[in-house]
């Protein structure tokens, strides 16, 4: 999922006219292609520097490159918050473009369109939808399933979980991003098959999309929560994210499973935000004193974990 930064707006480009800024975040982004393949040549010219200068040579082009990405999503915001008819208006040609960058941007602009305060979100739905029937491109399909997420329309369901196996895995995390929050059987299900995905950011944001993001609590659901359990036995971070977004997920839905994963979890050297989360959720009194033993050392949060103390106490 691409980030989208949010950072201050510089007043010049907010007085810029609605077609002046499609001219210029267009040409931002060919700008980072340029930029890319600026970065492949950039870092095999400094193979046989000295490390310090390599260091600093690196930082400052990872500077420059975030600068330039800022530079793009602040005027994205800048149409996205003006939420007219003029800019819905653009966005939507930009969508019947040839060219995939044009149709990348009107997305990203529909998508959000009138934030805080949504404008032509029904509209945008439609438009949107229509251009997934046959888009290939794989940076347009990864805005339109983002976008359907934001929209949370239920009629993208059907069409984003066709696309469930794309070889692409940016396409496959930005399914599960649309599907979000759906409490649909095909989301449902679509998210429990994606939750095996070989990519760990698509497991994570399917396991998260499953455990915390619908109240639906079915033995289908549980199981796929608790397989994450068994499956994700790596030490990467997105690892330990995954087993803790299934522990409070089951610990949402008062699934016992969880109690003696979750003793082994809180015993740990490093004990994660989730588990001591899942422990306040589930309030179970076997809990109590490894969330005691928290309290000499865990400074995560302090309240949530009097919290989780205060649950798994007994009366």
């Amino acid at each position: 999922m691409k980030k989208e930064a949010n950072s201050s707006i510089e007043k010049p480009n907010d007085k810029k006219s609605t077609q002046e800024l499609i001219e210029l975040a267009l040409f931002l982004r060919e700008l980072q292609e340029i930029n890319h393949y600026i970065e492949q040549v950039f870092c095999l010219s400094i193979i046989g520097e000295k490390p310090e200068l390599q260091k600093t040579l690196v930082d400052f082009l990872l500077w420059k490159l975030f600068k330039d990405k800022n530079a793009f999503w602040d005027i994205v915001w800048i149409l996205r918050y003006r939420g007219s008819y003029e800019v819905f208006t653009a966005a939507s040609k930009l969508c019947e473009s040839k060219n995939p960058k044009s149709r990348e941007l009107g997305v990203d602009i529909l998508g959000q369109l009138g934030v805080p305060e949504r404008s032509f979100a029904n509209e945008s739905g439609i438009i949107i939808l229509k251009l997934l029937e046959n888009e290939e491109d794989i940076d347009v399909l990864n805005s339109i399933g983002v976008a359907i997420g934001h929209l949370k329309d239920p009629r993208g369901v059907a069409p984003l979980a066709k696309f469930k196996n794309h070889l692409s895995a940016d396409v496959r995390f930005s399914v599960v991003i649309g599907l979000l929050c759906q409490e649909d059987e095909l989301a449902i299900n679509t998210l429990i098959e994606m939750s095996t995905d070989e990519n760990e950011d698509v497991r994570n944001w399917a396991t998260f999309g499953l455990g915390e993001m619908i109240k639906t609590d079915t033995p289908a659901i549980r199981d796929a929560l608790f397989q994450r359990l068994i499956d994700e036995k790596g030490e990467t971070d997105t690892e330990a994210e995954i087993r803790g977004e299934a522990l409070l997920g089951l610990a949402k839905r008062k699934d016992k499973r969880v109690i003696n994963l979750l003793i082994e979890e809180l015993s740990c050297n490093c004990v994660g935000r989730l588990s001591v989360e899942a422990a306040k959720e589930i309030g179970d009194t076997r809990l109590y004193p490894f969330l005691s033993t928290l309290q000499q050392w865990w400074d995560v949060d302090s309240n949530l974990l009097q919290e989780a103390i205060n649950s798994c106490q007994s009366e």
